[in-house]
């Protein structure tokens, strides 16, 4: 049987060899080291209350939020929006090398790809949240599904969207031993937010999701994932609506961080 493995794998390697998914280089792993090498971890340069990665000139200004009695240091965009989430943190900024990891894996379903992705989570997650007290994960989801129509898609939203962040939730919840709550549904139709400006798409994204069960979320603090922070809108609204629904904290998280 060992022989007959190795042969299996012999014959696979030869047909289809290991390259990288990034840049196609032969490698041993799903990404090379060179490639993984030029995507860095923002670390804690950051604002600590939405993870806006400081960069030169930036002046960050200690304010209360979350709680009366606690300070942190926040930059303009969360003096100047209203977020409903208590956290946000991303692991990297969204470089040509995790946006081709992210693409690969949502659209074209390499879900093999979905290894390294729980990698650039749990690493953040255990520098930056693994002090809190989180009860329950949940996610964004990409589909809205008509009901009165027999669940068919609409035009602006494709089958692709749909459980590749729903399989990272599962693997991060089995990973950190979290229960996956699955407990947000899009019950809107949705233009695609890229290409919209900020106040378009808080105004496209608004009302657009719902908490199936209110007392799942009762009263916990709650880590939400996606893929990419581009300007939160979509993000915050989930937590206006789980806020809503009853949740204490919610902790965002996303495997990287578009430039602002």
């Amino acid at each position: 049987m060992a022989l007959l493995s190795s042969l299996g794998h012999f014959i696979k390697d030869t047909i289809f060899p290991p390259i990288c998914a990034v840049c196609g280089s032969l490698c041993q792993d799903s990404v090379c080291k060179s490639c993984l090498s030029n995507i860095k971890f923002l670390g804690a340069n950051i604002c600590q209350r939405c993870g806006t990665p400081a960069s030169a000139g930036d002046i960050f200004q200690t304010g209360n939020y979350g709680t009366k009695d606690q300070q942190k240091i926040s930059c303009s965009l969360c003096r100047l929006e209203d977020f409903s989430f208590y956290m946000a943190r991303s692991f990297a900024i969204y470089s040509k090398e995790i946006a081709c990891i992210i693409h690969k894996y949502k659209y074209r379903q390499l879900y093999f790809l979905s290894d390294i992705l729980l990698y650039f989570l749990m690493t953040a997650y255990e520098y930056y949240y693994s002090g809190q007290k989180i009860e329950l994960i949940e996610t964004v989801p990409a589909i809205y599904k008509n009901t009165f129509t027999g669940g068919s898609l609409p035009e602006t939203e494709t089958e692709n969207d749909s459980g590749h962040m729903r399989l990272l939730a599962a693997k991060l919840s089995s990973c950190l031993k979290i229960p996956f709550g699955d407990d947000i549904i899009k019950i809107k139709k949705t233009s695609r937010q890229q290409g919209l400006g900020r106040t378009q798409r808080k105004l496209n994204i608004r009302n657009s999701f719902k908490v199936k069960n209110c007392i799942k979320v009762n009263g916990k603090n709650i880590l939400l994932l996606d893929d990419v922070w581009t300007t939160g809108s979509t993000l915050n609204e989930i937590s206006r609506q789980l806020k809503n629904a009853g949740a204490e904290k919610i902790y965002v998280l996303t495997v990287a961080r578009g430039a602002l």
